[in-house]
């Protein structure tokens, strides 16, 4: 096995929404080495109705761009983002993709 780095999951619920709290728990994690953060989108408030909140989620990449760690997110378990009726999940992946491309 070819391990890449060390990683750490943030914990939704201390976070609650907070960038003040989100920030501060990167500074620390940073400050320890860690190369991966796994974040909850349901502890940094990026989903709202099942859909992406883009102004929360500019403010979270921005925060992001103070950090060099690499990412991946956890969504909830029961998150469902495509439209059912019509099974189109393409404005989410979209808007998904460019918040990680920038």
């Amino acid at each position: 096995m070819n391990i890449k780095g060390i990683g750490i999951a943030l914990h939704g619920p201390s976070i609650e929404g907070d960038l003040d709290i989100f920030e501060s728990r990167l500074n620390f994690y940073r400050e320890t080495g860690v190369e991966y953060v796994e974040l909850p989108s349901h502890g940094i408030d990026i989903i709202l109705n099942g859909q992406f909140n883009r102004f929360r989620l500019e403010e979270v990449v921005k925060a992001l761009h103070k950090y060099r760690f690499k990412y991946s997110i956890h969504p909830t378990n029961d998150l469902n983002l495509c439209d059912v009726k019509g099974l189109d999940c393409s404005e989410n992946f979209s808007c998904a993709t460019w918040s990680l491309h920038t």
